[in-house]
């Protein structure tokens, strides 16, 4: 098969995707489909008993971020507070992240996500794997 205009660099590993997500069935759900995709897939985890859970969540997504060479990131919001508006920890997080670019994941309309440019993308939660899937291959392709 050749390559079309637009196709991405081919590769030889999977484009790995770093699921940075506070809820365990969310990222869960996340994973299943970004494997069944074709990615790699990396997530951020935090222990049982960490305080700041936040804090360690972001720290270890820096760190795998670069230890895995993460092509793209998909980064929930409301990394602290589902329930609080104020609560942007994940476009900071999305800020200091060393991949190409990704997507934020929202269930809550925000125009935070959108001062990260066109590297980031914004999906709602509401609206379904394809959306997302379709985000992921348009970045891709513009991206990597």
């Amino acid at each position: 098969m050749r390559a079309q205009p637009g196709d991405p660099a081919p590769k030889n590993r999977p484009y790995c995707v770093l699921v940075v997500e506070n809820d365990p069935q969310q990222c869960a759900d996340h994973v299943v489909n970004l494997e069944g995709w074709g990615y790699r897939v990396c997530v951020a985890e935090v222990e049982l008993g960490v305080e700041d859970r936040t804090a360690a969540l972001c720290q270890n997504a820096l760190e795998l971020a670069a230890a895995q060479q993460c092509d793209l990131a998909m980064v929930d919001l409301r990394l602290q507070s589902d329930i609080s508006p104020a609560d942007e920890t994940g476009v900071a997080l999305a800020q200091a992240l060393l991949v190409a670019g990704g997507v934020i994941l929202s269930a809550y309309a925000t125009p935070a996500c959108h001062r990260l440019g066109e590297r980031w993308a914004c999906v709602g939660k509401q609206d379904g794997p394809e959306e997302l899937h379709a985000t992921l291959a348009g970045l891709v392709a513009r991206l990597l």
